[in-house]
């Protein structure tokens, strides 16, 4: 439990990090000379794949938190300095922004967009609400807060609307 002991310590020195991951490995046998199981040799594997990942979505939340923007490039240069291969960055990114895709798609179908038109909805904001989509995306990014998605939901619906009543007339 020295860990336990290091984090307190942080405390009073108050030098802790606003966010902090632990990851353990239980072990079962502790005799000198003793091969680790293979069960504890997975584990540790699981965890190395884990690490980068959960490291690259942080880095990326207090890097778009600070500077209010980040690209895709950005995301993978920051994975690469976090140790992890190219390859591996841009795998992660990918599940990044599509997590945060699969997000933002629910919170606009909760609001009332049909699934059939959230690439028109996505291509219409990015046309016509850049700064709020890009607003959007970081507040699902840092807070998951998809407030923001149904302000540009509404005037999406709204737009639609008004095209649907110039058609009538």
């Amino acid at each position: 439990m020295a860990w336990r002991r290091t984090i307190e310590l942080a405390q009073v020195l108050q030098c802790l990090p606003s966010r902090l991951q632990v990851y353990g490995i239980e072990g079962r046998r502790f005799e000198p000379g003793v091969e680790i199981s293979p069960e504890a040799q997975r584990a540790i594997e699981d965890v190395s794949r884990l690490v980068p990942a959960h490291a690259l979505t942080a880095l990326v939340q207090d890097v778009a938190a600070n500077d209010g923007t980040i690209s895709l490039d950005s995301v993978v240069k920051i994975g690469q300095r976090a140790g992890m291969t190219s390859e591996q960055a841009q795998a992660t990114t990918v599940k990044l922004y599509e997590g945060y895709q699969r997000q933002a798609n629910r919170a606009a179908m909760k609001a009332g967009v049909p699934e059939q038109l959230l690439g028109d909805l996505w291509s219409w904001a990015g046309q016509n609400m850049k700064a709020e989509q890009s607003n959007a995306a970081l507040s699902i990014a840092l807070a998951s807060d998809t407030a923001p998605i149904k302000n540009i939901v509404r005037a999406y619906i709204a737009h639609k609307r008004d095209e649907r009543r110039n058609r009538r007339d």
